[in-house]
């Protein structure tokens, strides 16, 4: 396992999540997922490939998840499901990040998804692709930096509180 630190000097660990992990990571995806600022739902929602990813149900399909751990606590994950509902794009998997407030802007999201592209690889992934709200700075500059590009926008997608949101497509190739 790679010795990391946050870029303020905390050690870090980034590892797959195991089944054990579950009641965790949830935890740390709803907390995201109830800013209402970076998730496109309210809370998180236990769909399939969450419950694959997480060891809930048997995999239909390749998923990473990646979880971070700073101060001993599980603080964000990065995932990348695998396409499995069309045969012809197989090739690809959707990417999705989120930390907990107190630990942003420290260099943990950079450690987790360059981990994801890397694993993505190995898998004999070729392209990664993303979907982001147009406000979400932070997460824009995460993606552009590690070889992202926006390839779409789809205006006024989302409806916050009365508040229209354009949501952006990005992609990488591996």
């Amino acid at each position: 396992m790679e010795l990391l630190t946050t870029s303020d000097g905390r050690p870090l660990v980034v590892r797959p999540a195991a089944p054990s992990d579950a009641p965790l990571v949830i935890a740390v995806v709803d907390a995201v997922c109830r800013e209402r600022r970076y998730m496109m739902t309210e809370r998180f929602l236990p769909g399939p490939e969450w419950q694959e990813a997480l060891g809930m149900i048997p995999r239909s399909g390749w998923k990473l998840l990646l979880v971070a751990e700073c101060e001993g606590r599980i603080v964000g994950w990065c995932r990348a499901f695998a396409d499995t509902v069309s045969p012809f794009a197989r090739h690809t998997a959707e990417v999705g990040i989120g930390i907990l407030k107190p630990y942003r802007e420290i260099g943990i999201g950079t450690h987790l998804l360059r981990q994801t592209i890397q694993g993505s690889r190995e898998a004999h992934l070729e392209k990664l692709t993303a979907a982001i709200f147009a406000i979400n700075e932070r997460a824009l500059n995460l993606f552009i930096g590690r070889g992202f590009r926006v390839t779409g926008r789809r205006y006024r997608q989302f409806n916050l509180d009365g508040r229209y949101i354009d949501e952006l497509l990005l992609e990488r190739f591996l």
